[in-house]
Formats: structure tokens, sequence, C-alpha cells
């Protein structure tokens, strides 16, 4: 087991030996802004728990800047090598996003395809990051 902890996939959580407190809470916010995301949209279920829209997005947006806040944080404790890997895969993963969605707006402005999805964005950006993360632990590593 400690071998596969060891490995060059797992970096940023060896890294968390340093400011791990900052690591965890940053999982737990941005969690958590999850859940407010979805008291935001208005469903029949959301709604039986007396969560309002306002009050879901409120939390949300709370939550993702206390997330953000924790990330750098903990980022702060890193290595120079930690925040290479980092501005690579955030830097790659933002410009793709922002171009995907460029694409995705004008076919929708030409009818060739339905109107984005306010999750596409962030599962986009997510699994790019993740890519382009493993990507540059793999090349510089």
């Amino acid at each position: 087991m400690n071998s596969i902890f060891g490995s060059r996939i797992f970096y940023n959580w060896r890294m968390a030996k340093r400011g791990g407190i900052y690591l965890v809470g940053s999982l737990i916010s941005a969690g958590a802004a999850g859940a407010f995301g979805a008291a935001a949209r208005h469903s029949s279920r959301v709604a039986n728990l007396g969560a309002t829209p306002a009050w879901g997005l409120a939390g949300f947006v709370v939550l993702v800047l206390l997330a953000g806040l924790l990330w750098w944080r903990f980022s702060s404790f890193q290595d120079e090598m930690f925040h290479r890997i980092q501005n690579y895969s955030y830097g790659w993963a933002g410009f793709l996003t922002v171009a995907v969605l460029i694409v995705w707006g004008i076919a929708n402005l030409a009818r060739l395809a339905p109107p984005i999805d306010p999750l596409a964005p962030l599962l986009v950006f997510a699994i790019v990051k993740a890519f382009f993360w493993t990507r540059a632990v793999r090349i510089w590593l």
C-alpha cells in the first residue's frame, strides 16, 4: 500500500504533510458548496427541506470562496514543483474549458447544440485539469 501512495500520481497527496489541515478544509468546503449548489437549483426535493434558491446560492458562493482561500493557504506551504504543476494544469484547463464553451456557444447559436448546462463548465474544467495534472507529474517528476 505504501508503494501505491509513493507513486508520482499521488504527488499532491504527499504534499498534504505540509499544511494538510488547509487541504482537508478546502475539500470539505468544496463538497459542502456542492450541496448548497444543489439547494440553489429549485427542485421539489430541496424545497421540501425549506431551502430557498437565494439561500442556496449565498451558501454556495461563501463556501466556494472559503474553499479557494483554504486551497491558496495550503498551496503557500508547498514547494516550487507543486506550483509549477498546479499552474500548468490550471492554465491549460482554463484555456481548454473556455475554448470548449466558445465552440459550444457558437453551435448553440447556430441551433446545432442544446443550451449549455450550468454544471458542464465545472465538469470540463475538472476533467481537463486532472488530465494535465497527471501529464505534468509524469513529465516533470
